[in-house]
């Protein structure tokens, strides 16, 4: 489908399946939303060269971080796992996933965060 700069989502309806599923069939629509490229432009360009590692570096809370061996997925979410403190992080490899764990890997998904919040759970 052809972008245009006001309206993108078309495109977008037709590339997110495809990029942030492993399965494309998991879902055939934004639900609803919508997308604009000129949003998504000035996000990219606000953001820059920005780099959340040495903050994620100073979490002193128990993290539990999900990373798809997907295009960008190993190595974005991979930094961000590297840089946090070790006694505190937990990191799941979903091989079969995308961006979305919990609606293409909905069982070990939900599995991995009800044990990872049970102990705070009960110690209340």
């Amino acid at each position: 489908p052809a972008v245009t700069p006001d309206d993108g989502t078309a495109f977008i309806r037709a590339v997110v399946p495809l990029v942030h599923f492993v399965k494309p069939a998991t879902p055939d629509s934004l639900q609803g939303a919508t997308y604009r490229p000129i949003v998504g432009d000035r996000i990219m360009k606000a953001l820059g060269a920005f780099d959340l590692r040495p903050e994620v570096a100073t979490l002193a809370m128990p993290t539990l971080n999900f990373i798809a061996p997907i295009p960008f997925g190993t190595q974005m979410a991979g930094a961000l796992y590297d840089a946090l403190p070790k006694e505190n992080a937990r990191a799941i490899v979903l091989q079969e996933c995308g961006h979305f764990p919990w609606a293409e890997s909905p069982e070990l998904f939900f599995t991995a965060v009800r044990a990872f919040l049970a102990p705070f759970l009960q110690s209340q």
